[in-house]
């Protein structure tokens, strides 16, 4: 089974589906400290998979640069990811 988020589904530089997961998961791993080694992992280990199987598509600069906007844009902007009282701490 599929799903397909259309709302960021697209053809388009490859860099951005990495960053965006990462992000998620970095900011998951704020909002759920508790698993932030676990969400971290899955991170890397998301990461390392993509690396292997498509060598030197993306750099991994890259990678962290769009997911910083990302989260950037997830705490800061119109699109927000966290619960208010959460968004405050991060914001300090």
């Amino acid at each position: 089974l599929w799903a397909i988020d259309a709302e960021v589904a697209h053809v388009g530089a490859a860099v951005f589906d990495l960053a965006f997961l990462v992000a998620h998961l970095a900011l998951k791993a704020v909002y759920l400290p508790e698993h932030s080694v676990v969400l971290r992992r899955a991170s890397d280990a998301f990461v390392s998979g993509y690396e292997a199987a498509n060598a030197g598509r993306v750099e991994p600069d890259d990678i962290a640069r769009h997911a910083a906007a990302i989260m950037l844009a997830r705490v800061a902007g119109k699109s927000p990811a966290l619960a208010g009282a959460l968004r405050g701490r991060l914001h300090r």
